[in-house]
């Protein structure tokens, strides 16, 4: 019908089915062969390994095909599982060890304790270039000192030299006012420190409190007299005291409000002298020349000093001269007995005639000891000898006195000597030898700090006894 020749046609229906049977035929055996290699892994997974089926050819190739797939296929049963393989850099702290995270304090705390120590040996090593080195090197540095050899060779005058140095001055100290503690590497101090500076910041508060057309002075001087009146160190802390003083003096109401409350931003900063921990009127009013006795006497501590360089019986008179004396000065409290009060001591008779003293108890009565001023105590003493004499007057004669004595008991190392003079132990002592059958009184001014004790000596003949009574002691307080 298409007009092709039959034969043809046949011969070409004969190929195709010979293909096709090809086909078919290559299928099937590639289907009995599959069955064959499932047959025999599933044989081997389930009793062990099988032996290969009649007519099967095995080489090398399908052994290693075989033994594949019976990995895979026990990866997928999950017979032989492995961990999950997670890239150390997407680990998470909870999915690695806890060794590995462990926080060793104690390293750190060492390693910061050796940084501290040598950032204290070397200071100057650890410190950043400041801004006010920077400035102090640089060009603005090194234009003032060109203009100061001008001014030397008879270039400029002395009033451009002056205009000059004064705005380099200016920008200089604005940079230390925001960096008190930049140093200076050249010379190992602070800039501050500097003596030709602090009489310039000196001069300049000065001038800026006494002027009376501004409320306030500059943000540059109220950030040096805030650091110069808040200092504190535990060395030094009252380093700058004189030069605070200098600018407190003759100052009127209006410039010592100006150094009182400095404006800072949102608040005022009230400002107290921080090395005697008094405010800005208080330490004026007694630096002031015009102070007048009156205004000293308002104050505890000018008591406090005063009275301290006075003896006992001086401090007394002091304190009863005017009311304000008598409300801050020194105060007598009534007598305290002593847990013993009486006591005798028998020298013996093969005993040699200079005995050294013996302690007998200790004087803790101290009520408040850091303000006790001086201490009385008051005996009653009587004398026995062998030797019996009617005249009081020649029992010194014959050897029969002694008495009692105070004697530092915070150092051991102490220790009164054998005879007169007692020595640095002795703090209270009778100056002259105590008769018998009489009252003795003893002061001694109070130290803080240290304590006392009451140790009796004899120096009578062998036999002899000493005994005292109706011992009591009186403190004077601050």
């Amino acid at each position: 019908q298409n007009g092709s020749h039959p034969s043809t046609i046949v011969e070409e229906d004969e190929e195709v089915d010979e293909e096709i049977e090809v086909e078919s035929d290559d299928n099937c055996g590639m289907e009995s062969k599959c069955a064959n290699d499932c047959n025999e892994i599933n044989d081997e997974h389930v009793g062990g390994a099988s032996a290969p089926k009649r007519g099967s050819k095995r080489t090398t190739e399908d052994t290693s095909a075989e033994t594949e797939k019976t990995e895979s296929l026990k990866r997928l049963e999950g017979e032989d599982e492995e961990e999950p393989w997670e890239e150390e850099s997407l680990r998470t702290p909870d999915s690695t060890d806890d060794e590995s995270f462990d926080f060793d304090e104690e390293s750190e705390s060492r390693i910061h304790d050796e940084v501290d120590d040598y950032e204290t040996q070397h200071p100057l090593q650890q410190t950043l270039l400041s801004a006010l080195e920077i400035f102090e090197r640089g060009r603005a540095f090194q234009e003032a000192s060109a203009t100061l050899r001008k001014h030397e060779t008879g270039d400029i005058d002395e009033s451009q030299l002056e205009d000059i140095w004064a705005y380099y001055t200016k920008r200089s100290d604005l940079l230390l006012a925001y960096n008190t503690k930049a140093i200076n590497k050249e010379t190992g101090q602070y800039y501050i420190d500097d003596h030709t500076r602090l009489a310039r910041l000196e001069s300049q508060i000065q001038q800026e409190v006494s002027e009376n057309g501004s409320p306030q002075i500059s943000d540059t001087m109220a950030r040096v007299w805030m650091y110069l009146a808040q200092y504190v160190d535990e060395i030094d802390p009252k380093k700058y005291i004189r030069l605070i003083g200098r600018i407190l003096t003759s100052l009127t109401p209006s410039g010592l409000w100006k150094l009182t409350v400095i404006p800072q931003v949102g608040r005022d900063v009230f400002i107290k002298i921080a090395a005697t921990n008094r405010t800005i009127v208080q330490e004026a009013e007694l630096r002031s020349p015009a102070t007048r006795m009156e205004h000293m006497l308002k104050y505890y501590w000018f008591q406090y000093l005063l009275t301290t360089y006075l003896d006992p019986i001086n401090a007394l008179n002091y304190s009863v001269s005017c009311r304000y004396t008598r409300a801050r000065g020194v105060r007598l409290i009534p007598q305290v007995p002593l847990r013993v009060t009486e006591a005798s001591w028998q020298k013996s008779e093969t005993a040699v005639e200079n005995t050294p003293p013996k302690p007998w108890q200790r004087l803790d009565i101290m009520v408040i000891p850091d303000y006790t001023h001086s201490v009385f105590v008051t005996y009653f003493v009587e004398f026995k000898s062998s030797i019996e004499n009617e005249n009081k007057g020649q029992q010194k004669e014959n050897g029969t006195f002694g008495g009692m004595l105070v004697v530092r008991d915070d150092n051991r190392k102490l220790r009164p000597n054998v005879n007169e003079p007692w020595g640095n132990a002795v703090v209270a002592h009778t100056k002259v030898s105590p008769l018998s059958r009489s009252v003795v009184r003893l002061s001694f001014q109070h130290v803080p700090g240290r304590s006392y004790g009451l140790w009796h000596y004899n120096k009578g003949v062998a036999g002899s006894s000493l005994s005292v009574s109706n011992v009591c002691v009186r403190l004077l307080l601050y």
